[in-house]
């Protein structure tokens, strides 16, 4: 099958891409005046006033709106009511404030019941939790979970005055830098401070209820009312959430303030992050080299497969935040592929050890005994084909555990099958000869994954431009003023795709640049963005040019879809100093092959799976389940088998066997 370029690629593409820039100015003001993100006054419908994300409830079950609000109507929820909105766009974990006014309609009694929970969309929590506050019984309660599990509490204390027919004010806010604050009528009642990492991929906002995960929801049994419902993209100072408590910020008063974070402490925080405060967690290479992911086979902890600490998904881990086999999470048994790897990676805060065994032969790989923190890498000395790996745990948990061979790499790129691209910000690819920014903005969905999933401050996007139709800018592009994640995206092919190897080629910039730059470069899954396919640390002297092949096998793309790649770096100016002079170069094949090792064949299957889960997934959360349109469903799910039985060359229900592509 040829491969062919899209000729308008830059149209579709910067759907996913141009997110930031076509009103970045604007969002500029709403984080400086921290406008809310979302806000339903609950005046005349369910609806939000305000949203960044999806307006339009994902969960409406028996609410109404009811005269007696606290100011104007409000919100009613009856016994076995629900009300949830999609989080995507309408909070953010890194930071944020949430509140709202809340009356119940009853005595609290002392059965358990939740008000308010943030669900995330992988399970790294206790019933997919990011924000949970609920009544024990006796007092309000309030939890947080970071990306290792951990849990940030803050309570109300014995003398909440929780009662019925009385209207409280309810506000937390939530900050990487700061922890968790608890507030109660405008005052501070409880918190959990300290520097923590929040994950990045939330689910749903749900009011009064009692589950709420990607494939269920369920109400409480409790009658109440809500009002004035705000979520910031900021945690608010003490002084704004009291006059959020006097009913400021309202319907014509002015916005409040946000809290000042000290820069060096953000950039300290930014490097903890990616473990760069660890020195050997980033590799050091000469270049040109090669490196290509070593795919686990299987992951089982006792009687179940555990496939969380290698599925690419970096918010899901092991072991698994639910109740499971007595003996569990104590040891991970991986197979591995009899390919030889030279470089482990470890993303969670596991204290534990790693061995490698083939036959009777067992030896260690990696001591973790005294690791605490997020990140750890390890270049062995040499490389080893072993197809056993066994992970011994004795706290703590793996979010992502990986191996990598690295090699030298086997040409200059010249050879037959490479794509030749120079980077441009995306604004300036929209002012390219064919492409106005009129029609950009016309293609331009709020609904992304870089605008619902990074803070403003990550959303600059870079667009991979093909060398014939790439022109220079004509003065230094503005980048980002503070440290944050860059985007990549190469452009979508007019056919399924195999992508075997991506070159990155960075052009030293002279000795006026500082010695040293420590990056994380990340290729994204193209089906399942949410996962990652392949991510490296490594340091760079940037003296020096870089050349790095990214060894993807056969990566499938499907047709139309970008090529996603994130990167980050110690160094607020990396873009501005290092993306223009960049070259990446894609390598594609004309064809689809497997190779004859059935292991490959046995992943291809767990990707299908995958993206059958992920679209499941998707459709339980937009819709509810009595109430699903199953022709819809069913056409989604045939083209979700469509695509992959084309991908694993299998015939067609009904049709003729395919080729490979």
């Amino acid at each position: 099958m040829t491969t062919h370029i899209r000729r308008h690629y830059w149209a579709p593409f910067l759907i996913l891409s141009a997110i930031p820039l076509a009103a970045s100015a604007e969002e500029s003001r709403a984080e400086r005046s921290a406008s809310p993100l979302f806000y339903a006054s609950f005046e005349k419908r369910v609806l939000a006033d305000q949203a960044e994300g999806d307006a339009a409830p994902v969960g409406n079950k028996e609410v109404r709106i009811a005269r007696r609000g606290r100011q104007g109507r409000a919100l009613y929820l009856d016994w076995g009511a629900l009300l949830s909105f999609a989080a995507a766009g309408n909070v953010y974990p890194h930071q944020g404030t949430l509140s709202f006014w809340w009356q119940l309609d009853e005595p609290p009694g002392k059965i358990p019941f939740s008000i308010i929970r943030i669900s995330t969309r992988q399970l790294h929590s206790p019933q997919h939790l990011f924000a949970h506050l609920f009544w024990t019984g006796e007092t309000l309660k309030l939890r947080l979970f970071d990306r290792d599990s951990r849990i940030l509490e803050a309570d109300a204390g014995t003398n909440a005055g929780v009662v019925a027919g009385r209207w409280i004010f309810l506000a937390f806010t939530w900050h990487e830098l700061e922890g968790l604050r608890f507030f109660m009528d405008g005052r501070e009642v409880g918190n959990s401070l300290g520097r923590y990492h929040f994950g990045r991929w939330l689910g749903q906002i749900g009011i009064h209820t009692q589950a709420l995960t990607p494939y269920y929801r369920e109400g409480n049994e409790r009658r109440a009312y809500v009002d004035e419902f705000r979520i910031f993209a900021e945690a608010l100072s003490p002084g704004a959430i009291a006059n959020l408590s006097q009913l400021g910020a309202g319907r014509a008063g002015r916005h409040p303030s946000a809290k000042k974070v000290d820069a060096g402490l953000r950039s300290g925080h930014w490097a903890q992050r990616f473990g760069w405060n660890n020195p050997g967690a980033t590799l050091a290479p000469r270049s040109p080299i090669s490196i290509r992911p070593v795919r686990i086979l299987s992951a089982r902890d006792l009687k179940r497969s555990s496939p969380a600490a290698v599925d690419g998904f970096s918010e899901s881990s092991w072991p698994p935040a639910m109740q499971g086999y007595p003996q569990e999470g104590r040891t991970l048994q991986l197979e591995a592929p009899r390919e030889a790897f030279s470089y482990l990676s470890l993303r969670g805060n596991l204290k534990g050890k790693i061995y490698g065994s083939e036959g009777s032969r067992r030896r260690l790989l990696w001591d973790l005994s005294l690791q605490r923190t997020g990140e750890a890498t390890k270049l062995l000395n040499a490389p080893l084909t072993i197809p056993r790996i066994e992970v011994e745990r004795v706290s703590g948990q793996v979010r992502e555990f990986s191996l990598l061979s690295i090699r030298e790499a086997p040409g200059n790129g010249s050879e037959s099958g490479w794509l030749t691209f120079r980077l441009l910000p995306v604004e300036l690819a929209a002012d390219l000869p064919g492409q106005s920014a009129r029609q950009v903005r016309s293609f331009f969905g709020r609904r992304t994954d870089l605008r619902t999933a990074y803070l403003p401050r990550d959303r600059e996007a870079w667009v991979a431009v093909p060398e014939e139709s790439y022109k220079a800018p004509s003065s230094p592009p503005e980048t980002s003023p503070t440290q944050g994640i860059r985007h990549i995206f190469v452009p979508p092919f007019l056919g399924h795709t195999a992508v075997k190897a991506v070159r990155l080629r960075l052009a030293g910039s002279g000795e006026d640049i500082p010695a040293e730059s420590r990056v994380r470069w990340t290729v994204k899954d193209p089906i399942l963005p949410q996962r990652d396919l392949f991510s490296l640390d490594f340091l760079w002297s940037a003296e020096n040019p870089l050349d790095i092949d990214l060894d993807l096998e056969n990566c499938f793309v499907p047709a139309g879809q970008p090529l996603w790649m994130t990167v980050a770096s110690d160094r607020i100016d990396f873009s501005r100093r290092h993306f223009n002079n960049a070259e990446i170069r894609v390598r594609t094949a004309t064809e689809w092959r497997l190779s004859g090792n059935q292991s490959v064949q046995t992943d291809l299957f767990n990707e299908r799976y995958l993206l059958i889960r992920q679209g499941l997934r998707k459709l339980t959360r937009r819709l509810d389940w009595m109430s699903m349109d199953f022709a819809s469903a069913r056409r989604n799910f045939s083209s979700v088998d469509e695509t992959f039985r084309l991908v694993e060359g299998l015939p067609p229900p009904g049709g003729r066997s395919r080729q490979r592509c």
